[in-house]
């Protein structure tokens, strides 16, 4: 189906494009995850179980900024492949 290499390079190059896509995707996911764990109804027993609310707030906040720049810059997050 892809005998010569520009056939060949076309895939390859349409895989990549759409693995970016993918991951970016899943970023996506992930940080509306996070944002609806922190601030929904389903919290997180990794962060409700901390006891020190300065604490406890410091982290949400540091996890909820990590998921706003997953949010908003996907494509800054690089994977090696």
């Amino acid at each position: 189906m892809f005998s010569t290499p520009a056939d060949a390079a076309a895939l390859r190059s349409a895989r990549e494009a759409f693995m970016d896509t993918l991951f970016d995707d899943m970023l996506g996911f992930g940080a509306c995850k996070m944002i609806r764990r922190i601030l929904g109804f389903a919290h997180v027993l990794d962060l409700e179980g901390i006891e020190d609310p300065a604490i406890r707030a410091g982290c949400e906040s540091a996890a909820l900024a990590l998921a706003a720049t997953l949010l908003k810059t996907p494509g800054t997050i690089q994977v090696d492949r």
